[in-house]
């Protein structure tokens, strides 16, 4: 009888150091919900300063591009407030415009000058928005209006394949373009098509036509004026106003202290080589420490596996001889299997019989 209350005693006692020592299920989920929104908060911050930078280093790089193709920072800064003020106006991709304009701007520097250039952008751009045509869209057709002033020539393949798919009626654009140029308007699909691949259609002579009738399309029946009262043109300027606001809060001290910390970061790691040296030889020292203890238990496992078919070769051999079948790995596995039951059945039998031995004990006192 003590010795049952004293085990008894132990157990509540282990019970409770278990209870103090275990959080409820409420608990652990508020501190989940905790974990939960302390990493969200950190990935907005990170996401957000990201995002800063990124809005910060596209404005520098079109600024820097900008720069190269006028030679003079005042131009420069009148170009990218012109694609700008379209990007705006219109509900362009702020991104996809201005990277198209100035990449116009590089490859037509020898097909037209500036005002025509504006001209087939706006044009072109105004017909964009008309027609409702997505971001991927819109870049595939202005790019393929720069490989037109990049190779100089207008081939069938930028227009019937990249630009009249991407834009449907560009085709018939072109063809009214080339009609006026060579103020004839009877010309007619197949000749123009003749023209392309005979490398008559120039770039030069075609491309400062077109962005006029671009607008003259994009402005007939209203179009143009219906698309730039739509949701979706004010939803573009809405994120072109969120863009311009992130590089307001870079160009406002966050790009320049960000920039400085790039630089430190640099020279720090550029001037401790020795420590990335050390570094390199610990983690190596370690990898090549754990290479060896797994040849040696590699080792270990042939040695065993060499030791059981020398000990139990006797075994197997009688094994075939009695049962007509080799006793491989499975059987092995499965014999022992029965046995460690055996054994456990035994356990439990003895433990049984003792508590029989106890009732018995119990009835004997009246019990």
């Amino acid at each position: 009888s003590s010795t049952f209350r004293a085990e008894v005693a132990a157990l509540e006692s282990a019970f409770k150091r278990a209870n103090a020592s275990t959080l409820t299920f409420s608990e652990g989920l508020r501190s989940l919900r905790r974990s939960i929104i302390n990493v969200t908060a950190a990935y907005t911050a990170f996401s957000g300063a990201k995002r800063v930078m990124e809005a910060g280093q596209f404005f520098q790089t079109q600024e820097a591009t900008m720069l190269m193709v006028t030679k003079d920072a005042k131009k420069a800064g009148e170009e990218l407030e012109f694609i700008r003020n379209e990007a705006y106006r219109l509900g362009l991709d702020l991104e996809i415009a201005t990277n198209g304009f100035t990449q116009m701007a590089v490859n037509g520097r020898k097909v037209m000058d500036n005002n025509q250039l504006h001209d087939l952008f706006t044009g072109f751009s105004e017909y964009a928005t008309a027609m409702g045509v997505d971001r991927v869209r819109y870049q595939r057709s202005i790019m393929a209006i720069q490989q037109m002033m990049g190779k100089g020539q207008i081939y069938a393949e930028e227009l019937k394949q990249q630009l009249a798919e991407a834009l449907p009626g560009s085709f018939q654009i072109f063809l009214e373009a080339v009609r006026e140029f060579n103020k004839d308007s009877s010309i007619t699909e197949e000749q123009m098509f003749k023209m392309m691949k005979d490398g008559k259609l120039l770039a030069k002579d075609i491309l400062p036509l077109v962005g006029k009738y671009f607008s003259r399309d994009a402005r007939e029946g209203g179009a143009l004026a219906k698309q730039m009262e739509s949701n979706r043109v004010a939803m573009a300027r809405l994120n072109q106003t969120w863009f311009y606001f992130l590089n307001t809060i870079f160009d406002s001290g966050f790009g320049r202290e960000l920039t400085d910390i790039f630089n430190l970061l640099s020279d720090t790691l550029k001037q401790n080589t020795v420590l990335g040296r050390q570094m390199g030889e610990f983690f190596g020292g370690m990898l090549k420490q754990a290479k060896e203890a797994f040849i040696f238990i590699h080792d270990w496992i042939i040695i065993i596996r060499a030791m059981m078919l020398y000990y139990t070769e006797d075994i197997r051999k009688a094994f075939k001889d009695t049962f007509g079948e080799p006793l491989n790995a499975e059987l092995m596995g499965r014999i022992v299997s029965l046995f460690l039951l055996v054994g456990f059945l035994k356990k439990t039998l003895g433990f049984l019989l003792g508590i029989l031995g106890v009732i018995r004990s119990i009835k004997k006192l009246g019990g």
